[in-house]
Parts: structure tokens; sequence; C-alpha cells
């Protein structure tokens, strides 16, 4: 079974991102991962993490065409 995976990210980072050719932001140098989404997830992440940031762009991506593994977390609801 395929999962539709959803990252948040700028304009101008999907831009750099497509002139470079690779998705490389501040996560995966920082924590090693790139974080992602869920469908069921992305509103609550986008409100909690990118309320005031403007010029958002949400990528779907496609598990099977990545060439890292992908590892699913527990949803840690918030209370915020």
């Amino acid at each position: 079974m395929t999962r539709l995976l959803l990252h948040i990210t700028t304009a101008d980072q999907w831009a750099a991102a497509r002139a470079a050719g690779v998705l490389a932001p501040a996560s995966l140098a920082d924590e090693g991962f790139v974080h992602c989404s869920s469908p069921t997830q992305v509103c609550r992440v986008a409100d909690w993490f990118y309320r005031e940031v403007p010029d958002l762009v949400l990528l779907a991506v496609d598990p099977q065409e990545l060439t890292a593994p992908v590892r699913w977390e527990q949803d840690r609801k918030s209370t915020r």
C-alpha cells in the first residue's frame, strides 16, 4: 500500500530545491530526515508550525520514488 506523504515548504525553498535538483531542508542537516505529514495531519502541522509563514507550498511525495527509507511515527496530538 502506498501512503501519500505531504511536505510543507515555502515557495522560495521549493524554487531553490528545484534549481538544485534535490530537496534538502534544514531538518535534513539538523535531524537527519525530512519532516512529512499524512493528509490527516497536514492541516494541524500547518497551523502549528506555519501559521505566520507566507507563500507556503504543499508538496505531494510518492514514498515509492524516495531513495531513503520512510519511517512512520505515531501522531503526537498537541494541546496547543
